[in-house]
């Protein structure tokens, strides 16, 4: 494979913990009630207002509730995305191993494009990623085959030659609908069965596993 697109909370990033708070945060600022931090594993994966909406109870999940939530989430999260986000243990080195046997290397994120950006540069060599593309206007998230098409096209590569890596079934739909390859990441956010059910090509257990699938897969 010539391209390698990754999803990144979940996949190149643990930021469940940083997720979970920002929103428990605006839930307890309203009183409601929050949840545990493992249950935001279900929860992300689908861009900010899936979360809030999962996250909110019954009732409260009407537009104007939601949009003020998101504009809360936004500030809060500008400031706490890092406090415990980290990338997974290995990711650096896998990626570095990849670019240094000639692959192109992209993150597609429903993550808004802004904060996407943010935390690749923060954490990763500025030069690292060939194209970082996060939630933008004009683009539909995953699991619209958009993102990939639009990767695709700016860095010349053919489907047959792309690979799409994520730890959910979104990522999953997201390489069906775009006609390329899925490895699924059991390390992140969801389960082998999960990914199983939606049909990836490749599911791994371990970041090494995900490298040597990676470097062999056609």
């Amino acid at each position: 494979m010539e391209l390698c697109i990754f999803d990144l909370d979940g996949t190149l990033v643990d930021s469940l913990t940083d997720l979970g708070e920002t929103v428990n945060q605006i839930l307890f600022e309203q009183g409601l009630s929050t949840h545990a931090i493992g249950a935001y594993r279900k929860f992300v994966g689908d861009g900010v207002l899936a979360l809030l909406s999962r996250a909110f109870p019954a009732g409260k999940r009407d537009e104007q509730t939601l949009k003020k939530a998101k504009a809360r989430f936004d500030a809060l999260y500008e400031e706490n995305c890092f406090c415990h986000t980290a990338p997974y243990p290995g990711v650096l080195s896998l990626l570095e191993g990849l670019k240094k046997d000639g692959k192109k290397i992209a993150v597609l994120s429903n993550k808004p494009d802004a904060f996407a950006r943010k935390m690749v540069l923060h954490f990763f060599p500025e030069d690292l990623f060939d194209c970082i593309l996060g939630q933008t206007e004009g683009i539909e998230k995953k699991p619209s085959p958009e993102g990939v098409r639009k990767i695709q096209s700016m860095l010349s590569v053919p489907s047959e030659e792309t690979v799409l890596i994520g730890d959910s079934n979104v990522d999953v739909f997201t390489a069906k609908n775009a006609g390329i390859s899925s490895v699924g990441v059991t390390y992140g956010f969801r389960d082998r069965e999960e990914l199983t059910l939606a049909g990836a090509d490749f599911v791994v257990d371990t970041v090494e596993e995900c490298g040597k699938v990676l470097r062999n897969c056609k």
